[in-house]
C-alpha cells in the first residue's frame, strides 16, 4: 500500500541442516518475488532470496509492483519488464521520476 515497508514472513525460511544444499517444501509466497529457478526445480536457495531482495530495489527504483497490469487482463512481472528496459537500453524511461530527477544517470545504472 503506497510503498511502504513491511517486513514479511512468506515461510519460505527453514532451519536444516549444514549439509542440506536445499528444501523441499510447499512455498505460499507472491509471484513477482519468486525466482525463476524455484519454479523449475522447486527447491529454494540462497539466490532466492537474492533474486527477491533484487524484485525488492526493482520496486524501488520504478515505483511500481512486482506484478504489472497491461490493459485489462494481462499480467507480467516487473522483473522481465525492467530487464527488457535495460537491454534495450531504455533503463531511465522507467526509473521512477523522483529517482531520476534528483539523481545521475551513472548512480542509477549502478544500483540497477
Amino acid at each position: 500500500e503506497k510503498f511502504r515497508a513491511k517486513v514479511s514472513d512468506f515461510g519460505t525460511s527453514r532451519s536444516i541442516g549444514i549439509d542440506q544444499t536445499h528444501l523441499t517444501t510447499k512455498v505460499l509466497g507472491t509471484f513477482g518475488y519468486l525466482d525463476p529457478e524455484y519454479f523449475q526445480s522447486s527447491h529454494f536457495t540462497e539466490k532466492s532470496d537474492v533474486y527477491c531482495f533484487g524484485v525488492v530495489i526493482v520496486e524501488l527504483l520504478t515505483g511500481k509492483e512486482a506484478i504489472l497490469t497491461f490493459g485489462s487482463q494481462e499480467k507480467r512481472g516487473l522483473v522481465s519488464y525492467f530487464l527488457l528496459s535495460m537491454e534495450e537500453n531504455h533503463l531511465l524511461d522507467i526509473v521512477d521520476v523522483e529517482i531520476g530527477k534528483d539523481s545521475q544517470k551513472d548512480e542509477v545504472v549502478a544500483v540497477a
